[in-house]
This record gives C-alpha cells, sequence and structure tokens, in this order.
C-alpha cells in the first residue's frame, strides 16, 4: 500500500493598521496581509524538503500569501549532511522568498 503525502496549505486573511512595517508604506491606510500556513510531510533528504519548501512558497505567494510559515523543523536533513549544504539550502529557501516577494 503506497501512501501519498499530505500537503495543507491554509491562507488567512489579517488587517493591517496603519503604520505597521508589512502595511501600505505611504497611504498610512490599513491594509490586508494574506498569510499561508503550510504543513507537509517531512522526506528524507535536505535537497527534498528545500525543494518542496521551495514549490510551497511558489505556491503560497500565488495565492497572494505575502507571509509563508512553515512548522519548525521543515528543513530537515539527515544526521551528518555537512553545514555548507544547509546553509546553501536556507540560502536557496530564501532566495525563492525574495523572488515570489513573501517572508518566511
Amino acid at each position: 500500500m503506497s501512501l501519498k503525502p499530505i500537503v495543507t496549505l491554509f491562507a488567512v486573511t489579517c488587517w493591517l493598521p496603519p503604520g505597521t512595517s508589512l502595511a501600505a508604506q505611504s497611504t498610512g491606510e490599513a491594509r490586508l496581509l494574506r498569510v499561508a500556513v503550510v504543513q507537509f510531510g517531512l522526506e528524507p533528504t535536505l535537497q527534498e524538503n528545500r525543494d518542496k519548501i521551495v514549490r510551497l512558497t511558489k505556491k503560497a505567494a500565488a495565492t497572494g500569501a505575502r507571509v509563508v510559515v512553515f512548522p519548525e523543523g521543515a528543513l530537515a536533513s539527515p544526521p551528518g549532511t555537512p553545514r555548507a549544504e544547509v546553509r546553501a539550502a536556507v540560502t536557496d529557501v530564501g532566495q525563492a522568498a525574495r523572488d515570489h516577494g513573501a517572508q518566511l
């Protein structure tokens, strides 16, 4: 029996009062902020988890989310993964967020 991985993406829209850093910069008006909360099954390798986070960040941003929340440990890696690989994965995830106009 083969199980499919579960990916859950919730999007919540919040009001931002004037003057908050993510609100309208010059108008002083309240704005809406869409936040995506993502839950997914971990993969066995750092690269697979990185790729999934990058893909889900893009998907969340496509729904209008400006903030994407992943669970702690989402960028999991097996014991012994070189620190340089972990740093590179973090850089890749951060670049994906910037590319899609999102904050993680």
